[in-house]
């Protein structure tokens, strides 16, 4: 069955906030006041009254670790010169299942004029029941803790808790912003070395470590703005064959943040999309030639490890 399409307008722009206006109509009196998208449907952008200032586009949003490059544009205009005059794009995603959660508008020309995009997930099927995976010998899974993990779209970090309590206190405070995408990892309970936590204030943004030298150079400078939040939940800083699994660490220099994923396709795909196609996981530890409109993330090595369950 083929999509619906909504045609959208886009104002000539300002370098003042807000940077762009959308419209419904082609005569734009219909202020588009919220800036969802259906994934489910297909965007028509044109230019109001066919205005030349500030081209306009799509890029992925450098936030989005997952989903971000399921969508489609077609039509006019690039990522290095967007619309303008009675040029137009559209905008489409492949699979509304795998649609990333919002994406940036932006002026090719003037990088500060940006506005974020929301993207409705349509529902997920149910998933086909898979078998139990069977554990590797010595890994007792049944003795794992679950690190869960939520996404903040304000401010483009990621939290990871192994608390229940916390949980379930961060998912019933939908006005902190916090998105939750489920378990992250497994811990183990009875190995390793607690991690370290912190909390930036300023950057809304807690950092774990399992280094205790990186912790104490961390208690040493209060300037940077960290305030130790205690121990948190336990991990190995070398592989065994309880924890096998390595944790991957990312530092984002443009936003002070880091970020740690378990997962080699995830971790792959944000070295591809800060670096280039030509890197991966095998190459890209800290390189800083970053692309001029990727992600933004330098891949640091492995953080800690975590069981296999």
């Amino acid at each position: 069955m083929a999509k619906s399409t909504v045609n959208i307008w886009v104002s000539a722009g300002s370098l003042g906030s807000p940077f762009y206006r959308f419209y419904t109509d082609e005569s734009s009196t219909s202020e588009l006041r919220e800036l969802n998208l259906d994934p489910t449907k297909t965007y028509t952008f044109f230019r109001s009254n066919e205005a030349t200032s500030h081209p306009f586009y799509f890029k992925a949003d450098p936030t989005n670790i997952v989903g971000s490059s399921a969508y489609n544009l077609s039509g006019d205009g690039s990522s290095s010169v967007g619309i303008i005059g009675n040029q137009s794009f559209a905008l489409s995603f492949s699979d509304p299942n795998q649609a990333p959660v919002s994406l940036i508008g932006y002026c090719t020309i003037h990088s500060s004029m940006q506005s974020t995009w929301s993207i409705s997930q349509a529902s997920e099927p149910e998933p086909t029941p898979k078998p139990e995976p069977t554990p590797e010998p010595g890994t007792d899974c049944s003795d794992s803790t679950d690190i869960f993990r939520f996404y903040n779209s304000g401010t483009g970090v990621h939290f990871f808790t192994p608390s229940i309590g916390e949980k379930n206190d961060i998912i019933s405070k939908p006005e902190w912003g916090y998105k939750y995408e489920g378990v992250a990892y497994k811990a183990p309970t009875d190995t390793g070395t607690e991690l370290y936590r912190f909390y930036n204030r300023d950057k809304g943004y807690h950092f774990l470590t399992a280094s205790k030298a990186e912790a104490d150079s961390i208690t040493g400078k209060p300037e940077w703005g960290y305030r130790y939040e205690g121990r948190s939940y336990m991990v190995t800083q070398q592989a065994t064959s309880e924890t096998p699994n390595e944790v991957h660490r990312f530092y984002n220099r443009g936003k002070g943040i880091h970020f740690y994923s378990a997962s080699d396709a995830e971790a792959n795909n944000i070295i591809a999309n800060s670096l280039g196609s030509g890197y991966d996981l095998s190459n890209a530890l800290k390189e800083d030639d970053l692309l001029s409109n990727g992600w933004g993330y330098i891949y640091e090595g492995a953080a800690w490890y975590v069981t296999d369950c």
